[in-house]
C-alpha cells in the first residue's frame, strides 16, 4: 500500500520512510597539497584564460544528494605556451587543497606522429599539444581555445555561495617551465601537484547552473474527536491531516502508516 502525498491531503498518523538515492561513490584520486609560499595569494595566476559550460547533468537536484554532471572546459594561454595541464575538482563537496578526493581530468597529448592534434574540437577529447616531448597535454596560444570534456560522478548537491546555484572546489594546474617539470604519467594526480602558486588557477566556489532545492518536508497534525470524555468514558476518533510543505515539484510517497501511541 502506498500513497502520493502531494499538497493538503489527509490521512491517518504515518511514520514516513525515504529512501535515499542512489550515491556514485567518490575516486580515489589523490588531492593536491597547498603549494609554498602563497605570499598570500594562492593559485591566482592569469596565465590561462578558463571558461566552461555544462553540458550534461540536471537543472536541479535536492540539497545533500549526489549527481553526476558533465562539462566543457576551455582553455586558452595568455603566454606563448603552457605545459601539462590537468584539472582537479574536488568529490562529494570536498575542498581541492588537501582534500580527501579529487577527480583528476588531464590533458592527453599526441602519442605520435600519426595521431592529429585535436585540441580545438568541441568535442573536447583531444589530444592535445605535446610541446616537451612528455607524457602529459600542452596548449599554445596560437592555437586559441582548447577544450577538454570533464566527466563527474560525485558533486555534491550544496550551494556553498548562498546564490541558489550548485558550487564546487574546482581548480587548473600547469607547468611554465618545459624543461624543468617533466610529466610520466597522464593518471598520476601527484604528476600535476603545483609547485608554486604561480602554476594554478583555483575557485573555491565554482559556480554551476544548477539549482539546489531544498530537501522534502510535510506537516503532521492529529485532533481527538471529542478531546475530552465524561466517565465512565466512550470512542474517540483521531482527525489527522498531513500537509506537504515541500516545493510544487517533490511529492512524497507514504510507505508505512503508524500511530506510535495506540498501535496501527
Amino acid at each position: 500500500m502506498f500513497f502520493i502525498l502531494r499538497h493538503r491531503a489527509s490521512f491517518v498518523f504515518f511514520t514516513l520512510v525515504l529512501l535515499s538515492p542512489g550515491v556514485s561513490h567518490a575516486q580515489s584520486d589523490a588531492c593536491p597539497p597547498r603549494p609554498n609560499p602563497d605570499n598570500g595569494q594562492l593559485c591566482s595566476a592569469n596565465d590561462l584564460v578558463v571558461t566552461g559550460t555544462l553540458i550534461g547533468g540536471p537543472s536541479e537536484c535536492t540539497v545533500g544528494e549526489t549527481i553526476s554532471l558533465t562539462a566543457l572546459v576551455g582553455v586558452s594561454s595568455t603566454a606563448r605556451s603552457r605545459y601539462d595541464l590537468a584539472i582537479f575538482v574536488g568529490n562529494d563537496g570536498g575542498e581541492v587543497f588537501d582534500g580527501a578526493s579529487c577527480d583528476l581530468t588531464a590533458f592527453v597529448p599526441q602519442t605520435s606522429s600519426d595521431v592529429l592534434f585535436n585540441g580545438t574540437d568541441t568535442a573536447g577529447l583531444g589530444p592535445f599539444r605535446d610541446l616537451d616531448g612528455d607524457a602529459c597535454g600542452d596548449i599554445s596560444s596560437s592555437d586559441g581555445t582548447n577544450y577538454r570534456l570533464v566527466t563527474l560522478d560525485s558533486v555534491l548537491c550544496e550551494d556553498r555561495d548562498g546564490d541558489g546555484d550548485v558550487d564546487i572546489s574546482g581548480m587548473i594546474t600547469w607547468s611554465s617551465n618545459a624543461n624543468a617539470d617533466v610529466c610520466t604519467d597522464p593518471t598520476n594526480p601527484s604528476s600535476f601537484f603545483p609547485s608554486q602558486s604561480s602554476k594554478c588557477d583555483y575557485d573555491p566556489n565554482l559556480n554551476l547552473p544548477i539549482i539546489v532545492e531544498p530537501s522534502p518536508s510535510m506537516q503532521v497534525f492529529k485532533t481527538a474527536v471529542p478531546a475530552a470524555l465524561a466517565e465512565p468514558g466512550g470512542s474517540v476518533e483521531f482527525a489527522v491531516r498531513v500537509d506537504n510543505s515541500s516545493a510544487e515539484t517533490d511529492p512524497l510517497t507514504l510507505t508505512s502508516i503508524v500511530d506510535d501511541i495506540h498501535g496501527d
